[in-house]
C-alpha cells in the first residue's frame, strides 16, 4: 500500500512537472487587446475606475513574447498600477496562458493631458483654434481679453 502511495504521489507529480514544461502562450497583439479590454471592464464594473480611466489612454507594447511595456506618463500612475500588481498579473497570466508574464513601464515626457496654468490670451489662442469663429466674434464685437 506505502508503494501504491509513493507510486500515485509520483505519479500526481509527474503531471505537474508537465504542466510546468508546457510552454507558455506567446502574446499577439490581437490576444492581448482583448485581454486588455476585457480587464478595463472588469475594473469598470468594480468600481475602480480612477485606474480604468488613466490606463484606457495609455499605449502599450508587446515587447518580447512574455513582457508589455506600458507607456505611463508619471511615477504617480506607475505607482497606481503597481499598486494593483497582486490583481493585475494573475489576470493577465490566467487568461494570456502564460505564467511568466510581466508588465515594464516606461515613463514618458510627452504628456499631452499635462495641466499647466494658462493666461487669458493663451485660453483665448487655444479656444480660437479649435473655433476659428471666436476670432470673427472678438472683431466684430471689440472684445478685449482681461488680463
Amino acid at each position: 500500500m506505502a508503494e501504491k502511495k509513493q507510486q500515485e504521489e509520483s505519479g500526481n507529480s509527474n503531471d505537474n512537472k508537465v504542466e510546468d514544461s508546457v510552454p507558455n502562450a506567446e502574446i499577439t497583439q490581437e490576444v492581448f487587446e482583448i485581454v486588455w479590454q476585457a480587464y478595463l471592464k472588469e475594473l469598470e464594473d468594480k468600481g475602480n475606475r480612477r485606474i480604468s480611466s488613466f490606463i484606457k489612454e495609455r499605449s502599450y507594447e508587446i515587447v518580447a513574447g512574455d513582457r508589455v511595456k506600458l507607456t505611463l506618463f508619471s511615477n504617480l500612475e506607475k505607482e497606481m498600477f503597481e499598486a494593483e500588481r497582486l490583481f493585475v498579473l494573475p489576470f493577465f497570466r490566467s487568461r494570456l496562458k502564460n505564467n511568466t508574464f510581466e508588465f515594464e513601464y516606461e515613463i514618458s515626457n510627452n504628456n499631452p493631458t499635462e495641466n499647466r496654468l494658462l493666461t487669458a490670451e493663451q485660453k483665448f489662442k487655444l479656444m480660437a483654434q479649435k473655433n476659428p469663429l471666436l476670432s470673427d466674434l472678438q472683431r466684430i464685437f471689440e472684445l478685449q481679453i482681461e488680463y
